[in-house]
């Protein structure tokens, strides 16, 4: 018999009143959740879960707006937790900014890099790092939770990107108007991958599948990145790493159903 994994449980959430929400995101494996508004505040909440008849009950406690609304009413979206760095990351004033996951106390603040308006990281022991976009400058920073980001290396980009996901310790997908481009950060070489006919917002999605006969219990986060799902127009592209990193562009990528 095939055995059937559910992937989505829906259940109620009470109390939470953030409006306007433009980001939201969970910590500390679900017990905690940080939303951005529009307006550029974090409220935190606390996140209990009970057990009933009808099912799960999960309920928000203890709000915290530790990021009030900025002058301007600037969104620092998106949120990006690091769980292993015990931090949240946004965009704050143009500036990269971390917040303790715990006690929700700034961290760190780029900068050095005023004006960034995307950012990836890469979250691994002895390979923590970030990358930023700013303007047509990529910059590549190591990341050390007692000093913060350190700058490594900076390169000059073809165009003002649109997207940015950085896929292993030094590969980075970089995502313009109507194409993609793969950097390796580590020796500054730059190639292009696909090329789009329209367009789109461009994105890019990990896809942690499990390897042949992984235990039904091992979780997501255990597997490695074997495989990349890339937007292209209305549909989706999925390629390996062996794909992205051989050096050449796609030039017959076999397109998934329309995303």
């Amino acid at each position: 018999p095939i055995m059937q994994r559910t992937v989505f449980e829906r259940s109620v959430v009470d109390g939470f009143r953030v409006s306007r929400v433009e980001s939201l995101v969970c910590s500390n494996q679900g017990k905690k959740i940080f939303a951005a508004t529009a307006d550029g505040a974090i409220t935190a909440y606390s996140l209990s879960m009970e057990s009933n008849s009808a099912g799960r009950i999960y309920t928000c406690k203890d709000p915290d707006m530790f990021r009030k609304p900025s002058k301007d009413k600037k969104s620092v979206a998106p949120l990006v937790v690091a769980e292993s760095w015990r931090v949240v990351l946004c965009i704050a004033d143009g500036v990269l900014t971390s917040y303790d996951t715990q006690f929700h106390t700034l961290r760190h603040a780029m900068n050095d890099n005023k004006g960034i308006s995307l950012f990836s990281i890469y979250a691994q022991v002895g390979s923590d790092s970030v990358v930023t976009v700013n303007k047509k400058k990529l910059s590549w920073y190591a990341f050390k939770s007692d000093v913060g980001f350190i700058l490594q290396r900076e390169f000059n980009l073809s165009d003002t990107p649109k997207s940015l996901h950085y896929i292993t310790a030094h590969i980075a997908i970089v995502g313009y108007k109507k194409y993609y481009e793969v950097w390796d950060v580590l020796s500054g070489s730059c190639h292009r991958l696909l090329d789009i006919e329209k367009e789109h917002k461009n994105t890019v999605v990990t896809l942690p599948l499990p390897p042949p006969n992984t235990s039904i219990t091992t979780p997501p986060s255990a597997f490695s990145p074997f495989l990349f799902l890339f937007t292209v127009g209305s549909n989706g592209i999925i390629l390996d790493l062996d794909q992205i990193t051989a050096g050449h562009p796609i030039t017959n990528p076999t397109a998934t159903q329309p995303t």
